[in-house]
């Protein structure tokens, strides 16, 4: 394999490819980001040609006086008055990424805010769905979010619709990874005339950017001395973690396989996969879980909680694990390709990064293999269907002569 004399040629050649893929992929696309204010009458034709996700008729429903449209990012606008003060806001959801579905598809949905960003409503876009489930909840369940501010719309906890059970649960689910953008723009966009377009999430993505440039240099490099790796541990978790708070993760990959990949949003998670598969392929190692993985460090900081010689697995305790991780890995394949809109993200850990919004047992499973892992290290690391996915693509060293 890499000798120490290629190490360091590799690793200036992978952050120079890293750089330029960042520059092309998070720039935003002047066509679409980059909207000047858009009159009323200019809407239209933005509406023909420029295949926004809703329509004229959609905003004018919740903002009838409206004569503007700011553009925050491809999901959420804002709506503003003649003379450019904000009226509200429209947020289009569920983020492909969120692999939301319903009984026959995604089920795409408007949530409009007024100017304090209390919902006025929520309005189903066209679908797929029967036309009776979608008239029942319509009926019975869009009214349960109107005049809560986001938060409070977060924390609500809906009931699905009887007779309509998987649409009402896909809205439900919707209407929540819609609002949990929504509460990003609340608290980093600005919006008006002088406001230009700002990208959310900005200052997160470049400072965990940054990060994978400084986790690959000194990976590659000899000066990774034990207190680089404590302090690198740490930083793991704090900044791709706690402040990014986006990760590889099975909803990711199902997201990509169903609505493609949009590369202006996720740019960042797209570098990450790229150095998840090239590394493991070029080094023989797994790179991402032992070096980049938020939860993987937090497990690492627990396991130096006890100063005891650890526990090992013995190998039939392995071997579950391993067959549980391919069965997990089939079961997320087929709830993609069968379309069954089961919320992948509650059988990982990872979620509860953003806990507030996180699946129960999302949370339940990180604190669980956090316990765990005090007695047993990295115990998720040999279940956890991501790593596996990662793991495929990992070329093992020969050994011998």
């Amino acid at each position: 394999m890499l000798n120490h004399y290629h190490k360091p040629i590799l690793a200036m050649i992978l952050l120079s490819v890293i750089a330029v893929l960042a520059c092309f992929s998070g720039r935003p696309d002047d066509s679409e980001d980059r909207l000047p204010v858009l009159r009323q009458r200019e809407l239209h034709e933005r509406l023909e040609y420029k295949n926004l996700p809703f329509s004229e008729e959609d905003i004018i429903r919740y903002h009838p006086g409206f004569a503007y449209l700011y553009q925050g990012s491809r999901w959420f606008y804002g709506a503003a008055d003649e003379d450019g003060s904000i009226s509200g806001y429209i947020a289009y959801g569920p983020p492909y990424e969120s692999n939301i579905a319903g009984f026959a598809g995604r089920v795409p949905l408007l949530i409009a805010f007024d100017a304090d960003f209390h919902i006025i409503g929520v309005h189903l876009l066209p679908n797929q769905e029967t036309p009776g489930y979608v008239r029942r909840v319509e009926e019975q369940l869009l009214d349960v979010w109107a005049g809560k501010k986001t938060h409070e719309a977060l924390r609500l906890d809906a009931d699905a619709v009887t007779g309509a059970t998987q649409t009402s649960r896909a809205v439900i689910q919707g209407v929540r990874a819609t609002l949990s953008e929504a509460v990003e723009q609340d608290r980093d966009q600005e919006f008006g005339p002088d406001a230009g377009t700002v990208i959310t999430g900005h200052i997160p993505a470049m400072a965990t950017f940054l990060f994978l440039l400084l986790v690959i240099f000194v990976y590659f490099s000899k000066k990774n001395s034990r207190t680089m790796r404590r302090a690198l541990t740490v930083l793991r978790v704090v900044i791709p973690g706690v402040m990014f708070a986006s990760m590889l993760s099975l909803p990711t990959f199902a997201g990509w396989f169903r609505g493609g990949i949009d590369a202006t949003r996720q740019w960042l998670l797209l570098l990450l996969a790229f150095t998840a598969v090239l590394i493991p392929l070029l080094t023989g190692k797994n790179f991402y879980c032992y070096n980049f993985c938020p939860y993987g460090a937090a497990q690492d900081l627990m396991r130096r909680l006890n100063k005891k010689k650890k526990r090992k697995l013995n190998n039939r305790i392995r071997s579950a694990l391993k067959l549980l991780r391919a069965l997990l890995i089939a079961a997320a394949g087929v709830n993609v390709a069968a379309n069954l809109g089961v919320d992948l993200a509650q059988f990982e850990p990872f979620a509860a990064f953003r806990w507030p919004y996180a699946p129960w047992f999302s949370r339940f499973l990180a604190v669980s293999f956090l316990a765990a892992a005090v007695f047993m290290p990295r115990l998720w690391c040999r279940l956890c269907p991501t790593g596996g996915i990662i793991e495929a693509f990992r070329v093992p060293r020969r050994t011998g002569k």
